[in-house]
């Protein structure tokens, strides 16, 4: 990365640049895999399987990674799992780049927490 710039204009007290910064983005890497870990579940085990649950990220592996598709699909499998009423869900994002192979490749760890369920007392 470097910026160079170039005075235009210059008046009292004001200066005129021309700004010209340039980038090198690297290669883009492409998803290697999405894995599920589950922690804190309930006794009868996870509510959602892997495969329900990957089915939510819109990102398919061998795909070019794209951080708005993952994020948007870890805050569906968030809601899923609100929606069931777990709501103390939280997650943990592990990610592992492979510089040799431009991949890169997640595990994310699922805790549910307890359920709460809306009622009536009597």
């Amino acid at each position: 990365m470097g910026a160079t710039f170039k005075t235009l204009r210059q008046e009292p007290g004001l200066r005129h640049v021309l700004v010209t910064i340039q980038l090198n983005e690297g290669k883009q890497k492409r998803l290697k895999g999405i894995a599920f870990r589950f922690v804190a579940t309930q006794p009868s085990g996870p509510s959602f399987d892997t495969a329900s649950l990957r089915k939510l990220i819109p990102l398919n592996d061998g795909e070019v990674y794209n951080r708005n598709k993952f994020y948007s699909g870890l805050d569906a499998v968030m809601q899923a799992y609100q929606d069931r009423g777990f709501v103390d869900f939280t997650s943990n994002v592990e990610s592992q780049v492979d510089d040799a192979t431009q991949t890169v490749e997640f595990v994310v760890e699922l805790s549910e927490g307890k359920q709460y369920r809306w009622g009536t007392y009597k």
